[in-house]
């Protein structure tokens, strides 16, 4: 609660309420008037052979010093940024964990 509260986390509320107001844009569609529900959809599902499993869940996050979670996210943001051409994408997350900040 004290760090919550510090002088150094009051100082970067500008910058954060810049980031956030700035325009984002939305992820492209095939067909922007076309019908958005549940039986229009296509689903692409990967499974990977236990090997790769291991690699990414124990080898991928110890070489670069993450976690899977992280790990996943970047691949996540690679692939958007690829995708839109963009360089930045702004996700909305929540974390159950409540780890202190140092």
């Amino acid at each position: 609660m004290e760090y919550a509260n510090s002088d150094q986390l009051s100082k970067e509320i500008p910058y954060w309420e810049k980031i956030v107001s700035e325009e984002t844009n939305h992820l492209p569609v095939d067909h922007p008037v076309g019908k958005n529900s549940v039986d229009s959809i296509a689903l692409l599902t990967v499974n990977l052979d236990q090997e790769k499993t291991d690699d990414l869940l124990h080898k991928a996050g110890m070489a670069y010093n993450i976690k899977i979670n992280d790990f996943l996210l970047i691949a996540l943001v690679r692939t958007i940024t690829r995708w839109t051409s963009s360089q930045s994408v702004w996700f909305d997350l929540e974390g159950q964990d409540r780890k202190s900040v140092v």
